[in-house]
């Protein structure tokens, strides 16, 4: 819809309760660090779990993760 939605991490009180997932499937979510471990991890998480269909992985290696690239892509 236009709109940016910036997710920051926050500690949370032991049994506070999260709300669910806020992302829209059909947008596009960018993760910087994209290719590096974390990323990698955050990319997987995001397609399995929330189900987002288009990833922006930003990376200061470029494109040396193909075969990240081939396990996020949804068929």
């Amino acid at each position: 819809g236009g709109g940016l939605r910036v997710p920051r991490l926050a500690r949370l009180a032991v049994g506070a309760v999260v709300e669910g997932s806020r992302f829209d499937p059909e947008g596009t979510v960018v993760v910087t660090g994209g290719t590096g471990v974390l990323g990698r991890l955050v990319a997987r998480h995001l397609v399995e779990v929330h189900g987002v269909r288009h990833l922006l992985l930003l990376s200061r290696s470029g494109g040396s993760a193909p075969e990240l690239a081939a396990e996020v892509t949804v068929r």
